[in-house]
């Protein structure tokens, strides 16, 4: 209310008459009922883009003063493309564009005919308050007059008999009790439970749909804010209000929140049967805004659109739906919830058709699906006057059964209940609700692979409950996030970003000191050239200056990009530049950002500056990027208690060594985890050869060692190292010994780290099981010793690289050095020298100048000593073949292992560190 309206407060409902209320039982028609027009009024308070997007489906009943502004609207509307035979025109003076508040309610009364309910407006505006009048009149239908002060932004209805609005309802009427505003609520509009609830917004005009909005019988949205937002408390307390209490169907209500941190206007959206149409400001919370509306309403068609919104006046104040008033309607409440199990389960109706044509009987239909199968139907018989009934067939404990009605008429008219049908049916559980349990093995993937090489790894998904599993999978390959994008906002009513054009995008804006354009997007192949184009829209100011900034490898951080040359710039543009997305470019859509900015060097994050604007545009990075990961089945079922495996194929080919990252996104039906993300490391690298000599003293003898093991058939053909302490988990076999020269098999483990005193078990980083040869020469499992057979490794070393030479009698010994690299071989030589192994004492001298293993360490411990001996020694004497007290490895165990090979070396340890 102006100013000037102040003074004549006292005016409001001066020449309002009463009447009579409409026959009972009456109901009043809400928002999400089927709709025949909607109502606006010229001069507008939206844009042509907003009327041209009603006028695609539904009638616009435009309000003009004359036959004058007729002929101008409507050239208008034909200069910007509205479809005009959806256009029709009331005459009719009015004060001002605000028709949500000033238009008619739409009623039928007991006797199924339409009507409008009238009431004094809560504004000085006389003209506004005689629409509803008028609209009667032009529709041909009753009208009533309910001496009720309101106005229809603070009113919202389920079409069932329960309504909401805020406490200006009562402050504006003081001469009546509460008792009786319900009285002529019921009355007139057939509300049984109006529910008054205090404004949580705390602002000027108390109006409901700023901050809330029923999507359906059973659905209220109700905005959000953070928690340092001054009406967060009272906002939730608002919330949970509505959440305990319960809607016509005889359930609570579902509460959907949409988030509002800087008082978007989100929830004044208009419904216009399977369309909505909600306000969006360019803030980066749209997108999610129109998100929460498809959650929340699957099926409808979610239609976001820009304009000069306030957080307290946006699209659904400026506009107003037209009831059909020859609508075909179902009443009926539908079994939700749990349902006990049953023969069948009878489903009711109550089926009018207000355009007075004869409903086919055999187009009235339950439609119903198990456990979200194919759908079946059924007919439902007319049983008396306009009442309808069917039954679905019982099903087992555990079953979902979904439904939704069909009714068609003579007049042409088809509807279903609810209103969108299928994408949203009524749903109901037989017993209890049966779901599926979904649950997966591994959590995640960490694969090495060499360059050129490819592996298949198995993701287990099982189904831990009863009902059938359906499940998508999909992969996104992730790349390194530095941090959130930096937020920058330009100020000010001169300069800002008219225009931007680059390949398919061509966007024209006026000022929003920020804009979040990333829905909006161009294709860029790396490599060519893009020319884009900025536009100012202020071209007075010739210190402007203008910035160009793209995220090419997708890490979040404009500055670690070349940044791009922009020409025009200082100055008042068109600015201009050319985009060349280079060759190493992360593929996928990625952020452009523009700036305008007054007399300073353009920067991406700035967070705030007094002139000037940004926008942020997306830009779908094409490359010859590798597409490293296959996911075979990508859809499928489990049964219950049933499980699958999912091929996982990595592939290394033409990749560069580094790490590389993608998350394997499973979507399926089970209600508590209805995503998970498996996370998955691809590590590439080179190949790294292992070339190493080392001596054992057991079988040593003159310049090499003995193959005693090896000539008389005991070597084992799988790897001896898969028990304490070992427990190396490799599988590694031969189906023969493949040379002759073969001494044993030795387990190589490999440590990565700055130095040998740091270089304990926690370093690790590989371990095979090789081959040692008798000159020492360690080989893999060909046997072969051309440096190319030597044993190979496919881990990534980052800082120094040590290595441990295990055996299964023989204290272990560490390189007290890093191994040397050339061309890809690490060499490391530990026969040359007792300080060539890490520690005090770490290997013996077996022969003057040449170095190896003590022997004697029968149990594997890292200490020779009496058990040993006692323990090992003694419990094999005598025996053939191959034992671990066999420590000469001449395949006896005997005195000679106990006199001159364990008893010399008595009291010796490992120094390899833990």
């Amino acid at each position: 209310m102006t100013t000037e309206e102040l003074k004549f407060k006292h005016l409001i409902g001066k020449d309002f008459y009463s009447t009579p209320p409409p026959d009972g039982p009456v109901r009043n028609i809400a928002e999400f009922d089927r709709m025949q027009g909607v109502l606006v009024r010229y001069p507008f308070g939206i844009s042509y883009a907003v009327i041209k997007e009603m006028a695609e489906d539904i009638m616009v009943v435009t309000i003009v003063e004359d036959q004058s502004e007729e002929n101008y609207v409507l050239n208008q509307y034909n200069s910007n493309g509205v479809n005009t035979a959806n256009c029709e025109f009331l005459h009719a003076p009015t004060n001002s564009y605000w028709t949500r508040d000033y238009g008619p309610w739409f009623v039928f009364d007991g006797n199924d005919n339409p009507g409008i309910v009238n009431f004094p407006y809560n504004r000085p505006r006389p003209l506004d308050n005689d629409i509803p009048i008028e609209v009667a009149t032009y529709l041909g239908i009753d009208l009533y007059g309910m001496d009720l002060i309101h106005t229809g932004g603070n009113y919202m209805t389920d079409g069932m008999g329960i309504s909401s609005s805020s406490e200006l309802v009562w402050d504006e009427n003081p001469s009546l009790s509460h008792t009786q505003i319900d009285q002529l609520m019921n009355d007139y509009l057939g509300i049984d439970t109006y529910h008054v609830v205090p404004d949580p917004n705390n602002t000027y005009i108390d109006h409901i749909d700023c901050w809330g909005k029923f999507l359906d019988v059973d659905k209220v949205l109700i905005r959000e804010v953070p928690s340092t937002h001054p009406q967060y408390d009272e906002i939730e307390a608002t919330a949970a209000y509505y959440a305990s209490q319960t809607s016509a169907y005889g359930q609570p209500y579902q509460v959907f929140r949409i988030y509002t941190p800087n008082d978007q206007p989100y929830t004044n959206s208009l419904i216009l049967n399977e369309k909505v149409l909600v306000p969006v400001t360019g803030s980066q919370w749209d997108n999610d805004a129109l998100q929460t509306y498809q959650d929340a309403m699957p099926g409808y068609e979610i239609v976001g659109l820009t304009g000069s919104w306030a957080s307290s006046d946006a699209l659904h104040c400026r506009t107003k739906g037209i009831a059909d008033i020859g609508m075909l309607y179902i009443h009926h409440i539908p079994i939700l919830g749990n349902a006990p199990v049953q023969t069948n389960y009878q489903i009711d109706a109550e089926i009018t058709s207000h355009s007075q044509q004869a409903i086919y009987p055999d187009s009235v239909f339950i439609i119903y699906c198990v456990n979200s199968g194919s759908y079946d139907t059924i007919l439902m018989v007319n049983t008396l006057g306009k009442n309808y009934s069917g039954t679905i067939p019982g099903q087992p404990y555990g079953s979902e059964i979904a439904y939704y009605l069909f009714v068609a008429d003579g007049s042409g008219r088809s509807e279903t209940h609810p209103f969108i049908g299928a994408p949203d049916p009524h749903i109901f559980y037989v017993g209890e609700p049966s779901y599926p349990d979904i649950s997966v093995n591994p959590s995640g993937f960490e694969v090495t692979l060499l360059t050129n090489d490819s592996t298949v790894e198995q993701l287990s998904l099982s189904n831990l409950g009863q009902m059938e599993l359906d499940f998508n999978i999909d992969k996104q390959y992730v790349f390194s996030k530095a941090k959130a994008y930096c937020s920058s906002s330009g100020g000010g009513d001169d300069e800002f970003i008219l225009n931007v054009t680059i390949g398919s995008i061509n966007n024209t804006t006026g000022q929003s000191y920020y804009a979040d354009y990333t829905s909006i997007s161009t294709d860029v192949n790396a490599g060519e050239s893009y020319p884009v184009t900025i536009t100012n829209g202020d071209t007075n100011w010739e210190a402007d200056e203008c910035g160009i900034w793209v995220d090419w490898n997708q890490n979040e951080d404009f500055y670690d990009d070349t940044p791009i040359i922009v020409s025009g710039s200082p100055g008042v543009g068109p600015y201009t530049a050319d985009i060349v997305p280079p060759v190493d470019a992360v593929p996928g859509s990625t952020r452009m950002r523009v700036q305008i900015i007054y007399n300073q060097a353009p920067d991406p994050c700035i967070a705030s500056f007094s002139y000037g604007e940004v926008e942020d545009y997306a830009l779908n990075v094409y490359t010859d990027f590798s597409d490293w990961l296959t996911i075979d089945p990508i859809t499928g079922n489990v049964s219950g208690q049933g499980t699958t495996n999912i091929n996982l194929t990595f592939n290394s080919a033409g990749m560069d060594e580094g790490d590389y990252y993608a998350d394997v996104i499973i979507n399926c039906n089970d209600p508590d985890q209805p995503q998970i993300i498996i996370p998955v490391h691809l590590i590439v690298t080179g190949a790294r050869f292992v070339d190493l000599k080392v001596f054992l003293e057991g079988p040593f003898s003159g310049t090499e060692m003995t193959n005693d093991l090896n000539v008389a058939g005991n070597l084992p053909l799988s790897q001896p190292y898969n028990i304490i302490p070992w427990n190396y988990t490799g599988d590694e076999f031969v189906d023969s010994i493949p040379n002759a020269d073969v001494v044993d098999w030795v387990l190589i483990e490999l440590r990565d780290t700055t130095e040998a005193a740091l270089a304990t078990g926690e370093t690790m980083i590989a371990r095979q099981a090789v081959f040692l040869l008798n000159n020492g020469i360690i080989v893999g499992l060909d046997g072969d010793t051309c440096s190319e057979a030597r044993p190979c490794f496919s881990t990534r070393i980052t800082n120094n690289l040590f290595v441990v030479i295990w055996h299964r009698n023989h204290l272990g010994i560490m390189s007290a050095n890093p191994l040397t690299e050339s061309g890809g071989v690490y060499t490391y030589d530990f026969t040359t020298g007792s300080g060539q192994a890490y520690g005090s004492l770490p290997q013996k001298e077996i022969v003057l100048g040449i170095w190896g293993l003590y022997s004697g360490d029968g149990n594997c411990d890292g200490y020779i000593n009496g058990s040993d001996k006692s323990n090992i020694w003694e419990s094999q004497a005598g025996t053939a073949g191959y034992f671990t007290g066999d420590f000469n490895m001449d395949c006896n165990v005997d005195n000679n292992d106990k006199n001159d090979v364990w008893k010399p070396n008595e009291g010796m340890g490992s120094q390899v560190p833990d």
